[in-house]
């Protein structure tokens, strides 16, 4: 038994601890709501990562991205993001893509999650992303392969979180929901089948208030990790 696993046993079952080493999730985007939930499901025994990300650390994102510290200003998120799932626990196995997610390599990093995905016993697809077509890209290959999958919206000019999780269909006051529902609609999507992390509170007016604080994406981040350990360690 590793030391990880002996420290980590204290808390739970060996059973539930070897479903664990056997479960997995792919995280697209490791920004303000990515980054918290690598470090919340490597934390929770996660044993499998696919990691994709396109994007570098920047001082821009100190303000509600974990991993952004002087340290890793420059480097890619994926790196990153690696190594800290690594220093955690050494055993846990990681996937890194680096690049976004698009039209032109969607049908590569879907193999390669195919692939990666075979030898798992349960798995989730987190999408911590913004862009909306690289979104429609995740929603429509978790459906046509069954794969659960719990999808971020917009955290954006939120203050305090009040977030809350239901189905796409059954979001409100959310900006980014509704146009994610318009476009489900147009690309034949069931928005019934989405499961997502919203914020019913209206976004704030002020100015001052631009990009997410810490406040609402850590909170996103939480409901994210819980739904996606539920739905691994119930098979």
């Amino acid at each position: 038994m590793s030391e990880f696993d002996l420290r980590f046993s204290r808390f739970i079952s060996q059973n539930e601890l070897s479903v664990l080493k056997k479960a997995g999730v792919a995280i697209f985007g490791l920004g303000g709501v990515g980054s918290p939930c690598v470090e919340i499901l490597s934390r929770l025994a996660v044993g499998n990562f696919f990691l994709v990300d396109g994007d570098v650390y920047e001082k821009s994102n100190t303000n509600r991205q974990l991993y952004a510290i002087t340290s890793t200003y420059t480097k890619p998120k994926v790196t990153v993001a690696k190594r800290r799932i690594k220093s955690i626990n050494i055993d846990t196995k990681v996937k890194a893509q680096n690049s976004y997610l698009d039209d032109d390599n969607a049908k590569d990093i879907f193999k390669k999650i195919d692939h990666f995905r075979k030898a798992l016993d349960s798995f989730v697809i987190i999408d911590a992303i913004d862009d909306k077509n690289a979104k429609i890209l995740i929603y429509k290959y978790a459906l046509q392969n069954n794969i659960d999958i719990i999808s971020s919206m917009g955290a954006a000019r939120k203050k305090f979180a009040s977030s809350q999780i239901a189905t796409l269909d059954k979001t409100f006051n959310c900006p980014l929901a509704r146009r994610m529902r318009e476009i489900c609609k147009k690309e034949k999507i069931n928005a019934n089948y989405i499961n997502v992390v919203f914020d019913s509170s209206l976004p704030l007016k002020s100015e001052k208030i631009i990009k997410s604080s810490i406040l609402s994406t850590f909170d996103f981040a939480l409901k994210i990790s819980s739904f996606s350990y539920d739905k691994l360690t119930a098979r």
